[in-house]
């Protein structure tokens, strides 16, 4: 059962040997989608570069190497966002408006089809404009009391108020005034 040339045994062996690389390359790239469904996206791209070592050309790993990377592309920019939302959720906690905004903006820049993420965002900022204009008003009223226009204070102090009735400053510069 020998084979007659070194030619005939060279191309059996080559039938064996692709034989082989397209069972290896099959059971890799069935791990490796195993392993995207899990969102085990980096032990799927080991996989898929296994697969390109054995074939380079192999159409599906390359496929599934190109989206790999587009899923954790994602998966970054989703942890990217989550932590600017905690530091947002941290500078509103503080009141510290302008912060918060800005973190949120950059959240929403990187993950622009999250709903909940911009409604904060738009929350925020006009939390931040009522805070703005609250301190607008509390200004102006500081500066008719000191100017001893008391009409003109208790006016701008209770435009602040409307805007925000619970705001302590606002209700304690009320008082001062009202007792003037």
């Amino acid at each position: 059962q020998r084979y007659p040339t070194a030619e005939d045994f060279a191309f059996d062996l080559s039938q064996v040997q692709e034989q082989l690389k397209r069972e290896l390359v099959s059971e890799y790239l069935k791990v490796a989608e195993d392993l995207i469904v899990r969102s085990e996206l980096s032990r799927a791209k080991e996989q898929v570069f296994q697969i390109l070592r054995v074939d380079r050309q192999n159409r599906r790993a390359n496929e599934l190497l190109k989206d790999l990377q587009r899923l954790i592309q994602n998966q970054q920019r989703s942890e990217q966002a989550r932590q600017l939302r905690a530091q947002a959720e941290e500078a509103i906690a503080h009141q510290q408006l302008d912060r918060a905004v800005n973190y949120l903006d950059e959240a929403v820049a990187l993950t622009p089809d999250n709903v909940e993420l911009q409604r904060l965002r738009d929350h925020t900022r006009e939390s931040k404009e009522r805070q703005e204009k609250v301190q607008d008003a509390i200004r102006r009223a500081e500066s008719a009391q000191w100017a001893g226009d008391l009409t003109d204070a208790l006016s701008a102090i209770e435009e602040a108020l409307r805007v925000d009735a619970s705001d302590v400053e606002a209700r304690a510069l009320r008082s001062a005034i009202t007792g003037e």
